[in-house]
């Protein structure tokens, strides 16, 4: 079975998930973020989408460390 992966939301991802955090199986990233579009829809996809391509970005952090951003 894949991992389960606490996933804390910050900012306008959190705004448009409408929860503080969630809990999704996946086994990298990518399956991360698609998990997380499909469970809170089209709202949160388009913020998801956006991010990288300006100021803000997805900052990536496991156990606490930053491990990465887009």
């Amino acid at each position: 079975s894949m991992p389960m992966v606490q996933v804390r939301m910050f900012a306008t991802v959190r705004e448009a998930a409408g929860v503080p955090e969630c809990t999704v199986e996946a086994e990298d990233m990518a399956m991360v973020i698609a998990s997380l579009k499909e469970r809170f829809g089209s709202r949160l996809a388009r913020v998801l989408d956006r991010l990288g391509s300006g100021p803000d970005r997805l900052v990536v952090l496991v156990n606490g460390r930053n491990v990465g951003s887009t």
